[in-house]
């Protein structure tokens, strides 16, 4: 099935980090893998999937959340070598 690891930007790099620093809320980055058969899908299916299961994970305050902007990257033949219980490695 797919999976879904997913990063606290700010919480990594720092809030005043260049890329982040300006940004309001939360960045978030959401990484799916097994995911062919996320590929067809439009990057608006893509982003409103991730924030459903941001939701879900989440919880009432991600509920009560926005998207204010999200990039998707498709990499087909990519590599996550990120894998659950890999921050302790």
């Amino acid at each position: 099935g797919i999976g879904m690891p997913f990063f606290d930007i700010k919480a990594l790099h720092g809030s005043n980090a260049t890329t982040v620093a300006d940004a309001p809320g939360s960045v978030v980055e959401v990484d799916y893998y097994h995911s062919s058969s996320l590929l067809t899908l439009s990057d608006e299916e893509i982003v409103d999937k991730a924030k459903k299961d941001l939701d879900t994970i989440l919880g009432a305050k991600c509920k009560s959340s926005e998207v204010l902007d999200a990039a998707v990257v498709r990499l087909p033949e990519g590599v996550n070598w990120f894998f659950p219980g890999s921050y302790q490695d």
